[in-house]
């Protein structure tokens, strides 16, 4: 008795159907990768934030550092701004402790940390180059410095932190302590995947 196989055509249909649910399957995973690295950056925002008020709290005054970036307007969580954040112990930062002049010290981050308080997606490029620059471009948009986490503090303590970075890209006033900022995946400020530690209703005239 002959026995009998599968002819070209269900053999070529089987393969189409795999193929099909690979691929739905597929999009399906990097659909949740996208998710979840979206997650990561709200968490990260928010707690960069919840770390730069603290440091306030348990000192009642700004870090050097933080307010030398702050004032210049540029806000940026950099290795060597982001250091105060590893000094104070709020954030677990990899860093490495070098002596000032004066006698003081300074936290400047190293490692896989050396660019600073940067988004998931910049996170992700630096794990896999270890070569990579400031001026490196994120497969996802934008270049490794655009990554950067920014912020803004109250400088003159009075409970309201102004920033440029404000809804509809205006100068905003929040009421809080400090504010926290990315550019989203993109690496570009005033889109729609920009990620903020406030609510529009936090803003006042």
């Amino acid at each position: 008795m002959r026995q009998k196989g599968f002819s070209l055509v269900e053999l070529l249909v089987a393969i189409a159907i795999i193929a099909i649910i690979t691929g739905v399957s597929m999009a399906g995973y990097w659909k949740f990768v996208g998710h979840a690295q979206n997650v990561r950056g709200v968490e990260l925002v928010h707690q960069t934030r919840t770390a730069i008020q603290t440091i306030y709290q348990k000192d009642n005054a700004w870090p050097r550092l933080l307010l030398a970036s702050a004032s210049g307007g540029d806000g940026r969580l950099d290795s060597r701004t982001a250091g105060a954040l590893a000094k104070s112990g709020v954030m677990s930062l990899s860093s490495k402790k070098t002596k000032r002049s004066d006698g003081g010290y300074d936290y400047v981050l190293i490692g896989h940390d050396r660019f600073g308080v940067v988004t998931p997606w910049a996170m992700d490029y630096i794990t896999r180059h270890s070569n990579a620059t400031s001026g490196s471009r994120i497969p996802t948009g934008g270049t490794l410095q655009d990554h950067i986490i920014r912020f803004a503090i109250d400088l003159d303590y009075d409970g309201i932190t102004e920033t440029a970075f404000g809804y509809g890209g205006k100068v905003a006033k929040v009421r809080a302590l400090a504010c926290v900022w990315s550019y989203g995946k993109d690496g570009k400020p005033g889109t729609k995947d920009d990620i903020r530690s406030w609510a529009k209703g936090q803003e006042v005239e």
